[in-house]
């Protein structure tokens, strides 16, 4: 059993659970508060990390000092990474340098692609999703843009681009202080009804599916998040106009220059933000679970707390082949017919 589970079995499980984790997030604060503060002034810092950078790791550096920097999630799906990465080695921008990161395994036919393509490796000790990605952006400390990938992301040309285009242009011309800009996303449970509307697809969806709406996949309309079926669906099983990423992306690009604020928690898979947004939020915290999904979780947080958003271009598009509930499922349907995911990109 994990510890959230049993914390949720009694009321002192949970207080002692969730007291000790608030409280340790709190004693971390305080303590990074002055390495926040050099970093974000360009100082240099020689005393000892902070907790949320402290981990064994190895690090195969092939950055170039690009102000940009894309850092991908990876380890566990290598049925994907012919694909992922195929696509990310024919469309990443030649000025953003890229890192590999495995958390808690070191895996050598990742370190073997990363230099064929001239990209960098990271690995770390201990499994800890947030601690890999606070200590890359660490490492690349000319980055001032921050794309995050996870391993299951299929990106489509111009992505990169149009996303960097929709944060500036809503940082200067919105009224909302910028907290990621993210892509249209198919199987999202935001970007989902978006696609919909915009490919006229609404009623044919909640014929099978039920009502489309907005959601964090937990609390209510779940089918998004859960059902396989759901998930063929938005990978175009049943509807041509879907089938083809790289069709639609092309399509979506193709339009004016508009995104939409997205009001709800959202599924981080592909999103772009700041060094200084990073710094803002005290980076991603770090605690005794392996991390999953508390940089999401932390990211909603600061949005809905500290009076930021997340903004959702409607001119960039990628593919996300699955939930957990859904990955089983949507592996197979994957391998019998890859090409159509691969597209014409490798």
């Amino acid at each position: 059993m994990t510890l959230k589970g049993w914390a949720k079995r009694s009321v002192l499980a949970h207080a002692l659970y969730y007291g000790g984790k608030a409280g340790m997030a709190r004693y971390h604060k305080e303590r990074k508060k002055a390495f926040l503060h050099a970093i974000g002034q360009g100082m240099p810092w020689t005393k000892a990390l902070p907790y949320e950078l402290r981990d064994g790791h190895t690090f195969h550096d092939a950055q170039r000092g690009r102000e940009k920097l894309c850092i991908i999630l990876a380890g566990h799906k290598p049925e994907l990474w012919h694909t992922v990465f195929g696509r990310i080695e024919a469309w990443i921008p030649k000025d953003v340098d890229v890192c590999v990161m495995t958390s808690g395994v070191h895996v050598p036919a990742l370190i073997d692609m990363c230099a064929q393509n001239g990209w960098s490796y990271l690995s770390t000790r201990h499994n800890k999703l947030t601690r890999i990605q606070n200590l890359a952006i660490h490492l690349h400390p000319k980055a001032q843009y921050i794309y995050k990938l996870d391993e299951d992301m299929f990106v489509t040309q111009g992505l990169f681009d149009r996303l960097l285009q929709t944060y500036r242009q809503a940082a200067e011309e919105s009224r909302y202080d910028i907290a990621f800009a993210a892509p249209l996303i198919p199987l999202n449970g935001y970007g989902y009804v978006r696609v919909l509307e915009k490919c006229g697809l609404l009623d044919d969806w909640e014929r099978g599916f039920g009502k489309a709406v907005c959601t964090d996949g937990k609390h209510h309309h779940a089918a998004i998040m859960e059902q396989g079926a759901a998930a063929q669906y938005m990978w175009g099983e049943t509807c041509p106009v879907l089938r083809d990423i790289d069709a639609l992306a092309d399509r979506f690009g193709q339009e004016p220059p508009a995104y939409t604020v997205c009001p709800i928690r959202f599924s981080i898979g592909a999103i772009l933000f700041s060094r200084r947004s990073w710094l803002d939020w005290g980076m991603f915290p770090v605690d005794w679970t392996n991390g999953m999904g508390l940089d999401e979780e932390h990211i909603a947080h600061v949005c809905m707390y500290h009076g930021k958003v997340g903004v959702v271009s409607e001119n960039a598009l990628a593919g996300h082949l699955a939930f957990g509930p859904q990955a089983r499922d949507m592996l197979a349907y994957y391998q019998r017919d890859r090409s159509r995911f691969e597209g014409g990109s490798i």
